[in-house]
């Protein structure tokens, strides 16, 4: 366990996380989600349960946000940083961006909801590069999942 991390680096980034996010939320998500949702095969069905995010996914039941955050802050990461990543080493210095993009390419289909954070995906190799800890990975995707749905 990277107690540094979790108590002191995390922390710091996130806090940078946000300040270096809020002008890309303002200026540039809304420019990429007016794009997407020109286009009819990205947009989403009225029956989704992302139709009206952030507003309806975390007021789910505390039993499926229990399942939610078990698939999604841990597993996502269990797989992208703990299993993906070991496996592509032979990238090099290359794998935390490699990993970084097929993160993002996994999640493209919520197109409304990632998309527009393209940019900023790129985040996630970076402090994995910094701190290689999974633990301090899972409460950085938890705080970007708060921070997107509520914080911005």
């Amino acid at each position: 366990m990277d107690w540094r991390g979790l108590l002191t680096v995390l922390p710091v980034f996130m806090a940078g996380f946000a300040i270096i996010s809020l002008p890309y939320v303002k200026y540039t998500v809304p420019v990429i989600e007016g794009w997407t949702k020109t286009i009819t095969l990205f947009q989403i069905p009225s029956y989704s349960i992302f139709q009206d995010i952030p507003e309806n996914i975390y007021s789910f039941p505390p039993i499926a946000l229990l399942f939610l955050g078990i698939g999604n802050f841990l597993g996502e990461e269990l797989y992208f940083r703990g299993y993906l990543m070991k496996k592509s080493a032979f990238l090099g210095e290359a794998n935390w961006t490699v990993n970084s993009v097929l993160f993002g390419l996994y999640h493209v289909w919520q197109v409304q909801q990632t998309w527009p954070m393209i940019g900023l995906i790129l985040m996630f190799g970076v402090l994995m590069k910094l701190r290689k800890d999974l633990w301090v990975m899972v409460g950085f995707h938890f705080f970007v999942n708060m921070w997107m749905a509520y914080g911005t």
